[in-house]
């Protein structure tokens, strides 16, 4: 038996996006280790299923093997949560060339496209790999009626793409192909295309309580907002790493080919 309480709506997951073996020389990328990004992935992880007690999550990388992820099968179906695991090889040379973003929308796309658990949803959560929100309990309850919510950032036209929610319906009418723009060395950013799109159709609406992003950033490699993982979701998620199988497969340095 476990003690967990549901405060996702029927309809409402949870999308992971990750990376563990980013394609080499990605613009503006300081975070491209492998090994440090997969621990990363599974602290955030190991927090979502035992922290945020969001009962439907779906994770997709599109660098690594599905079975890399495992280990967090029995983990999740242990705590109540419907764990889906989806795993592509992304078109790493386009990733290269034209930056994160156009990975971070492939990847969406191909889980818009292929998720289960998407199938029954009407609106999900995403956060990028690595991240996890300290209060997103509070923040599930509080815009429980709103479909759509993105929060700005600083510079104008920017819509804040590391956590959102969105409408399956309007993400894939609306979003799911903007990635296809994406040019981060010519400055065009996935973050300028959504917020673009966001306001043309007057839904850029931002979350009423500001989220408690943990986590490292990929683009700056410093910790985001309220810090870094708690020390037992690293030595979990370091634990969960070194005891597999495909550990010591994972390279050392941002060079790795697509899986």
């Amino acid at each position: 038996m476990h003690d967990h309480v549901d405060i996702l709506d029927a309809s409402e997951v949870v999308i992971i996006t990750s990376a563990i073996c980013p394609a080499p020389n990605v613009f503006m990328l300081a975070l491209s280790d492998p090994r440090a990004r997969l621990i990363q992935v599974f602290a955030c992880l190991y927090q979502w299923i035992l922290g945020a007690k969001a009962r439907r999550i779906v994770i997709c990388d599109g660098t690594v093997d599905a079975s890399l992820f495992s280990p967090f099968s029995e983990l999740a179906k242990d705590h109540g949560v419907e764990l889906e695991v989806l795993t592509f090889s992304s078109s790493q040379n386009l990733v290269s060339r034209l930056g994160k973003g156009y990975g971070e929308g492939e990847i969406l796309r191909y889980v818009m496209l292929n998720s289960r658990l998407l199938h029954n949803a009407n609106c999900f959560f995403k956060i990028t790999g690595r991240l996890y929100i300290r209060n997103f309990r509070e923040i599930c309850r509080a815009h429980s009626a709103t479909p759509v919510i993105f929060n700005r950032k600083p510079r104008p036209g920017v819509a804040d793409t590391r956590f959102f929610k969105c409408s399956v319906d309007y993400f894939r009418r609306s979003l799911m192909d903007a990635f296809e723009k994406v040019n981060d060395r010519k400055g065009i950013f996935l973050e300028h295309l959504y917020c673009s799109i966001l306001e043309a159709d007057n839904v850029l609406v931002p979350f009423s309580i500001q989220p408690e992003i943990v986590g490292r950033s990929g683009t700056t490699g410093r910790v985001n907002g309220v810090g870094e993982y708690p020390q037992d979701a690293l030595s979990a998620a370091e634990a969960i790493a070194l005891a597999h199988q495909s550990f010591r497969l994972i390279p050392q340095s941002g060079t790795a080919e697509p899986s």
